[in-house]
């Protein structure tokens, strides 16, 4: 808010009368400025710090140009009290129109390594009854990686449901990566909001084991210690075939689910064992 009140100048006032006019000098107004007579406020505004809204940078409601960020949209008639050192007031009230915020929504789905990231756009406008909510102008895209580095800009007129296949630097210890999608709009009054949302890509496992063979010890089979090689290992799920119609037998409280099982197979052959 920015406070235009100023003193009256001096005037002379005339009254007609016959046979002579009478002359009437009006004084100038006093001076704006803290004294006992005024409680040393000279400024009074009628919005409630903490019910109406919040007054931000170090400003009140005594203040003479104060900021305040109303808590709701719509309009809101505001008061302004203005108090001279004599004591002496006046009040100006005029209307307020607060505009809504548009309203960015989308959604995004986790996808697997080299899949392309899709975004559908589900944002809005003038959601809000009687809060003058204005169509949106421009839709801004950018998705970041965990450093903060931008990976994807775009700016469009319309919305737009789009996808990008984002690049990430998988190995054998990374399970996934995250990426932080921000879409920010601005409406035809200028009015801007922004949200943002996660998005992860999962690292593509690639399965891999130790496959030399091992000598036959009859009566005992052949015991196999299975290498893992797979990357990654961490949070994976795993599932061996044998590829022995189940002859043999998992050992060492080891199975089929197990990250490196032990088994034995029961008879000599080859085998097609499958991770």
């Amino acid at each position: 808010f920015s406070d235009s009140t100023k003193t009256s100048q001096s005037t002379t006032d005339t009254i007609a009368c016959t046979p002579n006019d009478i002359y009437i000098n009006v004084p100038a107004g006093i001076p704006i400025i803290p004294s006992a007579l005024n409680n040393f406020t000279t400024h009074q505004w009628s919005m409630v710090d903490g019910q109406d809204g919040v007054y931000v940078n170090n400003t009140s409601d005594t203040s003479e140009n104060p900021h305040f960020i109303f808590a709701s949209c719509g309009e809101h008639i505001v008061s302004l009290t203005v108090t001279d050192s004599l004591g002496c007031d006046s009040t100006y009230t005029d209307t307020v129109i607060v505009y809504e915020l548009p309203y960015p929504n989308f959604s995004t789905d986790a996808v697997c390594e080299g899949n392309p990231t899709c975004v559908s756009d589900l944002s809005d406008f003038d959601t809000t009854s009687n809060c003058f909510g204005h169509a949106i102008s421009t839709w801004e895209w950018k998705i970041f990686d965990l450093n903060d580095s931008l990976v994807y800009s775009n700016l469009d007129s319309s919305s737009i449901d789009f996808c990008d296949t984002l690049n990430t630097n998988c190995d054998s210890n990374t399970i996934s990566f995250d990426y932080n999608v921000m879409l920010t709009l601005t409406d035809t009054y200028g009015c801007v909001d922004s949200t943002e949302k996660t998005t992860t890509i999962y690292c593509q496992p690639i399965a891999d084991f130790d496959s030399s063979g091992v000598c036959f010890n009859s009566p005992d089979g052949a015991t196999k210690f299975f290498d893992n090689t797979s990357a990654p290992k961490n949070g994976m799920n795993w599932k061996w075939n044998m590829g022995d119609n189940g002859l043999g037998s998992y050992i060492n409280n080891t199975d089929s689910n197990s990250i490196e099982p032990v088994y034995t197979f029961a008879d000599t052959g080859t085998f097609n064992i499958t991770l």
